[in-house]
């Protein structure tokens, strides 16, 4: 297992537990290799169902699982970021397509957190659940897909 490889599996599993602990339906991983909503990409996670919130009723659980997925798309950073200090590893940008996401959806949500913010908060969800990073690792590499509620 190369640890480039390593890294893009602990990536997308950060952003699926950050899914998890948000509450959001987690449809599937999978590591791929090419291009992915117009980005170079090595996996990806797949939402269940998520409506935009609706301006209008103001349904706080639109609200909710829309900040859930502001924090998930951070949630593949931050595990990244573990990843390198675990490895002694200079810390390096791993969400490019992630950080487009962010900054294109972020702008919607009242007192949504910013870039950094939400890095950090999707931090704290993840720590506690590294040991799940770690089983699940050699897992997604070897199948190369995950269903979400494997995590």
């Amino acid at each position: 297992m190369s640890w480039p490889e390593e890294l893009i599996a602990a990536h997308e599993l950060g952003h699926a537990i950050v899914a998890q602990e948000t509450g959001l339906k987690l449809g599937e991983i999978r590591l791929t290799a090419g291009w992915f909503s117009n980005a170079i990409t090595g996996g990806y996670c797949e939402l269940g169902s998520l409506r935009y919130p609706d301006e209008d009723t103001g349904d706080p659980n639109d609200w909710k699982a829309y900040r859930g997925m502001l924090l998930m798309t951070a949630g593949g950073q931050a595990a990244s970021e573990h990843w390198f200090q675990l490895h002694d590893q200079r810390v390096q940008n791993t969400a490019g397509s992630d950080r487009i996401i962010f900054n294109t959806d972020a702008p919607v949500m009242p007192d949504a957190p910013s870039w950094e913010q939400a890095v950090e908060e999707a931090r704290h969800l993840i720590l506690p659940r590294w040991d799940d990073v770690i089983r699940l690792t050699p897992v997604l590499l070897e199948r190369r897909r995950m269903a979400g509620n494997k995590v």
